[in-house]
């Protein structure tokens, strides 16, 4: 994963959780805090890794090619 994703994945969880601060109904808060944990949890997963990632992040639904590459 590049710098530039990691700065992609930080910035959508910011923006995740206060999209959940400024929500208007508990169930749609919830949806927002949890892709807030699941962009945080990419990242967690990506520091534990190092820079060994070969552009492949492992999601609840399996690979996906990350943003700007082939998938293939």
């Amino acid at each position: 994963m590049t710098a530039n994703n990691l700065d992609y994945y930080r910035r959508r969880a910011e923006e995740e959780q206060a999209a959940a601060e400024q929500a208007g109904h508990p169930s749609i808060a919830q949806v927002h805090r949890d892709m807030a944990r699941l962009y945080r949890d990419l990242l967690d997963s990506e520091a534990g890794r190092g820079s060994e990632g070969d552009n492949m992040v492992e999601s609840m639904g399996g690979s996906v090619a990350e943003p700007g590459t082939a998938y293939g």
